[in-house]
């Protein structure tokens, strides 16, 4: 059974007593261990399929199932971090192992600075929010959504606000970092190199109301994932003008 199954999902939204439908016939999975990634133009629907996922919202017709084992969480990566203020970098990175009432443990520390280590957050764990960069935000996001291994990860825009040179070296911690978890993963994005790079599957959002105009699995060796390295590769470049032509 896919960890994430969507079928025949319709969505419309009111807008001053005028229905606006916004995604039309969406039908895809996620499977176990899979890396998926959602791209399309600004405002086709893609946040809102996750926000059907997450429960925030319904609906208006199709069928939703997450499949999750007894012991399993599901994490979130927003575009904006909303962390909490009044906690420190470490102390807003442990929220995942409090909700889930885990006991934090100094293998769960060594886990956590391990993580902030990677991420590049090294000397900054006792600060606030407001005394580091929006880019630093989000890389915290990253680690308090990954701090409990989830099974199941969503992630909205997760790298949108962090520099190009600090970002292409983090898409490999993200990327062996759910390996290494068995994570399914389905990231939304616009940029289109990201979702070459990181995705198993790739589902291609256009038109209005969005449709899926085509999922594409890009093969691109992971024996290396360098960026650098898989950029330079015949088979991207093809990928990346297929992927841009179908958004144009």
């Amino acid at each position: 059974m896919p960890k994430v199954h969507v079928e025949n999902l319709y969505k419309g939204f009111f807008n001053a007593s005028k229905r606006v439908d916004v995604l039309q016939n969406i039908s895809f999975s996620v499977d176990e261990g899979e890396i998926v990634s959602i791209i399309g133009p600004s405002g086709c629907g893609k946040t809102t399929i996750l926000k059907i996922l997450l429960g925030e919202i319904d609906a208006d017709s199709g069928r939703v199932n997450i499949s999750l084992k007894e012991d399993g969480s599901m994490a979130y990566v927003q575009q904006n971090p909303k962390l909490f203020p009044w906690r420190t970098v470490i102390q807003n990175t442990t929220i995942g192992l409090e909700v889930k009432r885990k006991k934090i443990k100094k293998d769960s520390i060594l886990h956590i600075n391990d993580l902030l280590n990677k991420y590049q957050l090294y000397g900054v764990e006792n600060y606030y929010p407001c005394q580091i960069s929006g880019g630093m935000c989000q890389r915290v996001a990253l680690v308090r959504a990954l701090t409990p291994c989830p099974e199941l990860l969503l992630c909205d825009e997760p790298f949108s606000s962090i520099d190009y040179v600090t970002k292409i070296d983090l898409y490999s911690e993200f990327y062996f970092q759910c390996r290494q978890m068995g994570a399914s993963v389905l990231i939304v994005t616009h940029n289109i190199e990201e979702a070459i790079f990181l995705s198993d599957k790739i589902i291609i959002l256009n038109g209005s109301p969005a449709t899926i105009v085509d999922t594409i699995a890009p093969k691109i060796t992971k024996l290396q994932k360098d960026y650098l390295y898989v950029l330079s590769q015949k088979s991207f470049g093809a990928i990346f003008d297929k992927i841009h032509k179908l958004l144009s």
